[in-house]
């Protein structure tokens, strides 16, 4: 009967691009990972009987939606570094002096390193000696993980055709947000700006639709929900609805749901929606560095005031944040009605 022998996956770690430890001890967690920043996975194998000639292969998986492993490759949540995205060599050997794992587990034979693929080493076999260890360093990518998301690693023993062992370091990516910006602007119906940005617009007539153009920045590749709240200048903000003082508007340029078709109001924006008729607007994939805008059709209901400040706020349904707009509209004072009685009060009284 032939024994087959495997190594043993002793410990792991995790480092970032520079191969400077995160993960504070073996086998330790790292959190709030940004995606854009490669890193180096580090797994020790050791064995009590060799030598033991193998070519390995890292699979991952997503803990927190429950995924399956899958082989790391060039596209996915977890991906393969490039060349020269961490200080790894692909197939270079790995000395003691470079190693990111404390556990000893007999004696210290160098390992590899591993970038741009996903074979250690690319086409032979790695020879690990009987009663010494190694470790292997993977440079990897997120880029294109979700956000919030905690990650995973095994090793896998292509030579044989079975998993090694899974490595109990994990990753988990940061949540990044979505964040409403204060800049606003308004214009009239056709989406004839009234000013610049950021300044407030006095003596509306309430008769008068207007659009008011707001902004969010940032996120973690979703999609993101937002609405907008008003208030009288003193109040307490509450949502736009079909007949509140500040309600939406059915009757400008505006098309539900298109991208933005007019000037931008203040910022450059990569993401954008139009709302009209409701109040529910999404930015569709926001990244880290995308900028929404969301331009709102807005009227005044049958309670709205005259000679009153009205104003806004931007709020981001998904992850409850909110920020107050930076403009605001004064609507136009009532006209004084001339009614006589006056006068008539004085010809009574023998005045006039």
């Amino acid at each position: 009967m032939t024994v087959v022998y495997y190594v043993i996956l002793s410990a792991s770690r995790i480092a970032n691009a520079s191969r400077v430890d995160q993960s504070g001890s073996d086998d330790g967690d790292v959190i709030d990972w940004v995606k854009a920043n490669e890193f180096i996975l580090a797994t020790l194998v050791s064995t009590s009987k060799g030598p033991i000639d193998r070519q390995y292969r890292l699979h991952w998986r997503n803990v927190t939606d429950g995924g399956s492993f899958a082989e790391v490759a060039s596209t996915g949540q977890v991906k393969w570094a490039a060349a020269a995205d961490t200080v790894l060599v692909d197939g270079t050997t790995l000395t003691s002096g470079n190693k990111l794992c404390s556990t000893v587990v007999g004696t210290w034979q160098d390992g590899m390193e591993n970038e741009e693929d996903n074979l250690l080493p690319d086409a032979t076999t790695y020879s690990l000696a009987d009663e010494y260890y190694s470790e292997f360093q993977w440079g990897l990518s997120l880029d294109d993980a979700l956000d919030g998301k905690q990650y995973e690693f095994e090793l896998y023993d292509v030579t044989e055709g079975t998993v090694i062992a899974t490595c109990l370091a994990q990753i988990t990516t940061e949540v990044l947000l979505c964040i409403p910006q204060t800049n606003s602007r308004i214009a009239d119906s056709s989406a004839s700006w009234q000013d610049a940005c950021d300044v407030d617009i006095i003596n509306w007539v309430k008769t008068n639709e207007f659009i008011l153009s707001s902004y969010s920045n940032g996120g973690g590749g979703g999609n993101y929900n937002f609405k907008l709240q008003w208030k009288e200048a003193g109040g307490s903000f509450a949502d736009v609805a079909v007949d509140t003082e500040i309600c939406w508007g059915t009757g400008t340029v505006l098309v539900d749901g298109n991208t933005v078709a007019s000037a931008a109001g203040c910022l450059t924006s990569t993401e954008s929606e139009e709302n009209e008729g409701n109040n529910a607007a999404i930015l569709d994939t926001m990244g880290a560095s995308d900028i929404g805008e969301i331009q709102w059709a807005l009227g005044f209901g049958s309670g709205a005031q005259d000679d009153t400040i009205y104003e806004f706020q931007l709020v981001n349904i998904d992850d409850t944040l909110s920020e107050v707009c930076s403009c605001s509209i004064r609507t136009q004072a009532g006209a004084y009605v001339y009614t006589g009685k006056g006068i008539n009060r004085g010809i009574n009284r023998g005045i006039l």
